[in-house]
């Protein structure tokens, strides 16, 4: 699949979830989209954005996107996870919580870790 850099092509990208949490393929989702551009286009900072979305579900344990903006979490958490060093199991639950979501809102399988 190739990189889209925009709203339009993300939101009408077909994809299909990984069935279950794989380290190398939430990654490689992840980087379906370039998070950078997009949010840009949204009009917001990636990364402050992000942020303040992981803080609100830290503190409800619920996500409360729509499925762009789901992936755009993936995203985040790949280059914050990218960022820090590639620890590889910090950021799993937050990831799988992500990869939940979007079995739920895409109606595909996923079973949580």
């Amino acid at each position: 699949m190739q990189l889209v850099k925009t709203v339009v092509k993300a939101q009408v990208q077909v994809f299909t979830l990984t069935e279950k949490f794989d380290d190398q393929a939430w990654r490689q989702f992840a980087r379906l989209i370039d998070g950078y551009a997009i949010a840009q286009e949204l009009g917001f900072d990636l990364m402050t954005w992000g942020e303040t979305q992981e803080t609100a579900y830290r503190q409800s344990g619920i996500w409360h996107l729509n499925i762009l903006e789901l992936r755009l979490m993936l995203f985040y958490g790949f280059r914050a996870d990218y960022m820090s060093g590639y620890t590889y199991h910090e950021r799993d639950h937050l990831v799988d919580s992500l990869l939940a979501a979007l079995s739920k809102a895409t109606d595909q399988p996923y079973q949580r870790i």
